[in-house]
């Protein structure tokens, strides 16, 4: 058996930064970090489609609670405007959390 990042999460994660950065609720520059953020995903979206894992290391683990906690945190609009600034840096923690994963990872197809 094998096991691979949830790329169903990452994709609504990736969809909300596009959004948010359209949004004018959002400051300029935080509107450019979620957009840089969300094209920065959607790189890391098209290589971990294809990496599988023998066994639920934990970085796999890692990156799929952090995932799960940064779309539940995005979903919430009020709040992720009113802490703009702790989503983003939520965010960039998932990105390296992914750096570190994409790295790690054995058996890439592309």
């Amino acid at each position: 058996m094998t096991f691979s990042v949830d790329t169903n999460t990452l994709t609504e994660v990736i969809t909300r930064c596009f959004d948010n950065s359209m949004d004018d609720r959002f400051s300029e520059s935080e509107k450019l970090k979620f957009l840089t953020t969300g094209k920065k995903l959607r790189g890391y979206l098209m290589n971990l489609l294809t990496a599988r894992f023998d066994e639920a290391v934990p970085m796999l683990v890692e990156a799929n609670g952090n995932l799960k906690d940064i779309n539940a945190q995005l979903k919430k609009k009020t709040e992720t405007i009113e802490n703009a600034a702790a989503r983003l840096q939520s965010l960039n923690r998932l990105v390296k959390s992914l750096d570190k994963l994409l790295g790690a990872a054995g058996a890439v197809f592309l």
